[in-house]
């Protein structure tokens, strides 16, 4: 797998152990966060014990993440 070049505008990064992929994010998005390139599986938000809301369509992942305030 070949990671992409991150710039200063760069939101999301990615890493994985085993099967898990993790997910970065530097900022809470206020759009659903789209992933290209994986299977069907679990969403979870570290942390947070409700459900994610997550959908494939076109071989990628749309995640919405659930309304949080700090």
């Amino acid at each position: 797998d070949k990671a992409s070049v991150p710039d200063k505008n760069t939101r999301q990064f990615y890493t994985r152990k085993g099967n898990d992929l993790y997910i970065i994010l530097t900022k809470f998005p206020e759009k659903p966060v789209v992933v290209e390139g994986v299977k069907n599986g679990k969403v979870t938000l570290l942390g947070y014990k409700g459900g994610i809301k997550s959908a494939f369509s076109g071989g990628k992942l749309n995640i919405t993440m659930p309304a949080l305030s700090p």
